[in-house]
């Protein structure tokens, strides 16, 4: 009696297993995609805070360490000469 239900059984298996796969499948998707737009807008971000920084035409002072304008002959933190 058991081996007349078998294929049915068998049936409600394959198709048990097909819908958790598109389930994973349809999660991992979404996963994939929102982790790609976060590494886009981070990624977007830190470029152009490196295009800002570089030309900013920027230096250190080589005292104090304070951000000043490469054309600076003195420091506006501490006042000593570049």
């Amino acid at each position: 009696m058991i081996f007349g239900f078998r294929p049915e059984i068998s049936k409600m298996m394959t198709k048990s297993a097909r819908y958790i796969q598109q389930q994973n499948k349809d999660d991992l998707k979404g996963i994939v995609d929102t982790t790609a737009d976060i590494a886009s807008n981070g990624i977007t971000k830190t470029t152009k805070a490196i295009k800002k920084g570089l030309s900013a035409n920027k230096i250190y002072c080589k005292h104090c360490g304070a951000q000043i304008d490469a054309d600076s002959k003195f420091c506006n933190q501490c006042g000593e000469k570049q």
